[in-house]
């Protein structure tokens, strides 16, 4: 049996050798002076080993108290080496470790990625540490409770991020989708109206207004373009001109500008064309 000065005092040697404590517990010591506590056990009618740790991190006494816990499992006809493993692969399969690669894997648009990383990172205070394979629908449940005291339309996101997450792990890290289990748990974000003109006549006015406007060109040309192809607005104020074929009447969209991450072909109607060969003569050099 050891005592804590033997453990201590336990030189190097030019090969590796071990100090036998009890039941099963010893010290192995190696060349480089490191000292390693192995548990010796059998299971299943085969002899195996169990690392708990290192010397001085893990005193003699620690030692022996992860060895009796190790007996106990034994004793339960369970494999603590076979726990060990489950263990360390459940802190691989976490919430957080499956979103990280499923958010990894998403085409998003800049300004998108920054909103769901901050979306998902209320999810990784609430469930982020838990293995994803445990999480029910109670406990995300609970989790969408603690988000929605953000905004409903926060909690909303939040669940639908999460139910994509799941539908990435299943079948091999997860079985169900609790999030999905949800759909009407949380209560309904208040609908927002933008200002719109919905009179066909004052969307005349309106598009005879710009077609009249005084000020720059460039602004008037955009909001022109606006009307005639619908684009989101960022890709068209980063619209460089090498993206124009004015001869095969086409705008292509890089794909780095697209929500999507796809290249988009824009047709461009003679109006369009029009507007743009205008405007080349004020803006190109």
């Amino acid at each position: 049996m050891l005592s804590n000065t033997t453990v201590k005092n336990a030189k190097a040697a030019a090969k590796p050798y071990k100090l036998s404590d009890e039941r099963g517990l010893f010290l192995h010591v190696q060349p480089t002076g490191a000292k390693w506590w192995r548990f010796k056990y059998m299971f299943a009618g085969k002899e195996k080993l169990l690392s708990l740790g290192t010397y001085p991190d893990t005193s003699l006494a620690l030692a022996r108290e992860k060895r009796d816990k190790a007996r106990q499992q034994v004793a339960a006809g369970e494999d603590p080496s076979a726990i060990r493993k489950a263990e360390k692969a459940a802190q691989n399969d976490t919430f957080k470790v499956i979103a990280e690669e499923w958010s990894a894997q998403q085409p998003k648009a800049t300004s998108t990625r920054i909103r769901d990383d901050r979306i998902l990172g209320y999810l990784y205070k609430e469930i982020g540490a838990a293995p994803i394979g445990t999480i029910d629908a109670a406990k995300m449940l609970e989790a969408l409770r603690e988000i929605e005291k953000r905004g409903a339309e926060t909690a909303h996101r939040a669940q639908n991020l999460a139910s994509a997450v799941f539908l990435f792990a299943i079948p091999h890290k997860a079985k169900t989708n609790p999030a999905a289990d949800l759909r009407g748990k949380l209560a309904a974000g208040s609908a927002k109206s933008h200002a719109a003109i919905t009179n066909a006549s004052k969307f005349g006015q309106l598009l005879r207004d710009i077609d009249n406007y005084q000020g720059q060109p460039v602004t008037r040309s955009a909001l022109q373009l606006i009307a005639l192809l619908f684009p989101r607005p960022g890709e068209l104020r980063l619209a460089r001109w090498q993206e124009f074929d004015l001869e095969a009447a086409q705008w292509v969209v890089p794909a780095e500008r697209m929500k999507m991450r796809r290249e988009h072909i824009v047709p461009l109607a003679p109006q369009s064309v029009s507007i743009l060969t205008a405007l080349r003569e004020v803006t190109y050099k």
